[in-house]
């Protein structure tokens, strides 16, 4: 294809994506039907009505009056740019899998190359300390060994597995975020920083217009492109009703693996994600070696102790007071300075030095007026 039809084809996607009443699903089935975004837009208002069936053709308007030249003005304020599926950098998770691509993406920032690995951290925006322990952990551990965190940005699993990716001060793309909003409106609000970071230590990713804010509807549309980012699912912690489990459902309809990790027993918050587990949809994650597994990247661990092969350890503090508090500490049970002194017998300035870096470590989190919980 020559350069003049590719910029037409591309744009002519640009404008699949932002025409009204014209759904990803309508865009993909358009496309497919025609041959290409080009001769989708040529095609008559009724060819289009008549392609979304009788509940969808009153709100759809033909494609071709949907003007890109606004959005495309916006994107270098932004620091951004579309991306549409000829283009060398559209990411081939979204060619295949999904009976819903979307016609063109916004990105700011980078995407994680071919050939680097991809997983996916979700879970409850009403996390545990738990939870957003195991969320931090992973994500570093998994940024240390190349691999890229997707997650989408929400408050408690979400922005700890961001967080943790982050950490890692690793180059390349540490980690994607998928926005339910478009680039200029980051939600919530309270992650506006986190985007920031994010942006620069890999990359933000949106199929919405960048000044369209946040709806209800946008966020299961989120979810499936978390799922096909990703080659494995990890479900950190996630109630019965949760979003989480509607990526995990979309992640299984598009062939990935999912991982679930266990929680306490009896804790809202993870029944989700023991019933994953329950109904074998899912496989267990107790770490990193098991992620890695699904990924390919090690051998089971019944093999690796025959083979000798060392997996990962716990990310602990090393020897000394910090390691005596951080195993006393707990995740949900907070343990205030006078109580780590009784059970440590470490004087009390020995205490307070080692909380301190426990704290700036991100292992330990202080509950202003309750005490210290593991995180």
């Amino acid at each position: 294809m020559d350069p003049a039809q590719h910029d037409a084809e591309a744009l002519a996607c640009l404008r699949l994506a932002l025409a009204p009443g014209v759904s990803p699903r309508l865009a993909a089935r358009a496309v497919a039907r025609a041959g290409s975004a080009v001769a989708a837009l040529q095609r008559p208002l009724r060819w289009w009505r008549g392609l979304a069936g009788v509940r969808s053709a009153e709100v759809v308007e033909h494609p071709s009056r949907a003007d890109p030249e606004p959005v495309l003005r916006r994107l270098p304020d932004l620091q951004a740019h579309a991306l549409t599926p000829g283009h060398s950098q559209w990411p081939a998770a979204l060619r295949a899998g999904l009976h819903d691509p979307p016609a063109a993406v916004f990105v700011r920032g980078c995407l994680p190359p071919p050939s680097q690995r991809r997983v996916a951290l979700v879970g409850t925006r009403a996390a545990s300390a738990y939870g957003l322990r195991v969320a931090r952990e992973l994500g570093e551990a998994l940024a240390r060994r190349g691999v890229c965190v997707v997650s989408g940005l929400a408050l408690g699993i979400d922005a700890a597995a961001h967080a943790g990716a982050l950490a890692a001060g690793m180059t390349g793309c540490a980690t994607v975020a998928v926005l339910g909003s478009g680039l200029a409106c980051c939600y919530p609000p309270e992650n506006s920083g986190l985007a920031e970071a994010v942006a620069r230590g890999g990359g933000l990713l949106s199929e919405f217009p960048p000044d369209m804010g946040p709806e209800r509807w946008h966020f299961p549309r989120r979810n499936r492109l978390v799922a096909a980012l990703a080659e494995v699912v990890v479900v950190v912690e996630a109630p019965l009703r949760s979003g989480a489990l509607l990526t995990a459902q979309e992640a299984l309809d598009q062939g990935r693996e999912v991982l679930a990790v266990p929680g306490p027993v009896g804790r809202p918050s993870h029944e989700g994600a023991h019933a994953l587990l329950r109904q074998h949809a899912a496989g267990v994650c107790t770490g990193l070696d098991d992620v890695l597994c699904a990924l390919g990247m090690v051998r089971p661990a019944a093999e690796a102790a025959r083979s000798g092969l060392v997996l990962p350890e716990p990310m602990a503090p090393a020897a000394g007071p910090g390691r005596i508090l951080w195993n006393l500490l707990d995740p949900d049970e907070p343990r205030d300075a006078d109580r780590l002194c009784l059970e440590s017998a470490l004087p009390v300035a020995e205490v307070a030095e080692a909380l301190a870096a426990l704290e700036l470590s991100g292992r330990a989190r202080r509950l202003p007026e309750v005490g210290y919980v593991r995180t």
